[in-house]
């Protein structure tokens, strides 16, 4: 599939034009199969660094779910909040979902859910230090689905995917919600599970994936006053790691410069809000900084 791919892919990337990122089912390996390919279908080859598509392959793969939290970190601080204590649900049970889970433990937050393909699973007191660990083994070292951690935990709860886990958050199986991570799958959140993450109480929603939440469903959280941060936001602190060249960054040096960057993101969308009378509305202001930042750029080039 990846060799077939790249045949038609071939002709819109290159140095100057695109490239290819791991995303949703493609990792590494589909990254590798798609490079070798590129070599054998063009007469352009990066002979320096990770080579021309494994400039794709994300060194720090954690850093996109680290400057997740840093956000939602920086946000509360600016509400005179912090993560402390705050129960979080989590979609999805990948690298980004785990990395959240990761960094919202170090927060002193408690992770409540995660989920996969085939269902989800609920610690009603939330997940600690020792079953994160479990379920990462679970998840990363055995790719087994989540519903094997029951087996590991006599506290956690398993429902199936014929379960609707926003469904479950209304009908209170999690007890008390603070903080939605979606780190699963593009537009999983739509209207009406917008509506049930109001109905449960919750204060703010952080995209942790790709645009998961329909534009009807981030109508829904400005109606009913959730704060909500879009991926173009959140997920900018990562990218900006992801394109740089920091394979020998320390743990502790890479936390320090997400959140850095997480915190120089945060300001500039909140700020550009302010500014532009939406205060509040990170969307809006991520939406107009965006804007902004490519219209200076073009008038800097000449553009009227």
């Amino acid at each position: 599939f990846c060799q077939a791919y790249m045949g038609e892919l071939v002709k819109y990337i290159g140095p100057g034009t695109d490239l290819p990122s791991i995303g949703l089912g493609v990792g590494r390996p589909e990254v590798g199969y798609l490079y070798g390919h590129y070599k054998r279908t063009s007469n352009i080859y990066s002979g320096s660094g990770r080579g021309l598509l494994w400039g794709g392959a994300v060194p720090h793969v954690e850093a996109y779910g680290y400057g997740v939290v840093q956000f939602a970190k920086h946000h509360l601080t600016d509400r005179g909040d912090s993560l402390e204590g705050k129960r979080c649900l989590i979609t999805g049970s990948g690298k980004i979902a785990l990395a959240v889970a990761e960094r919202l433990l170090a927060h002193g937050a408690l992770p409540i859910c995660l989920s996969d393909t085939s269902g989800f699973i609920c610690e009603p007191q939330g997940i600690n230090e020792a079953k994160f660990q479990k379920l990462y083994q679970i998840k990363q070292e055995r790719g087994a689905r989540i519903g094997r951690y029951i087996i590991a935990s006599t506290t956690a709860k398993y429902f199936d995917n014929t379960i609707n886990i926003f469904q479950a958050l209304k009908d209170g199986e999690f007890g008390n919600i603070d903080l939605i991570f979606p780190a699963s799958t593009s537009s999983e959140i739509d209207n009406n599970a917008a509506g049930h993450i109001a109905d449960a109480g919750c204060q703010a929603v952080f995209d942790a994936a790709h645009a998961p939440c329909l534009p009807s469903a981030v109508k829904t959280f400005r109606k009913l006053g959730i704060a909500y941060a879009p991926y173009k936001a959140t997920l900018a602190a990562g990218a900006c790691i992801g394109s740089s060249n920091t394979d020998e960054l320390s743990t502790h040096n890479l936390l320090h410069l997400i959140d850095d960057l997480a915190l120089k993101i945060y300001k500039e969308c909140s700020n550009t809000a302010t500014e532009y009378n939406v205060r509040g509305d990170l969307n809006a202001g991520a939406d107009i900084a965006s804007f902004l930042r490519v219209a200076n750029i073009m008038e800097a080039h000449g553009a009227t």
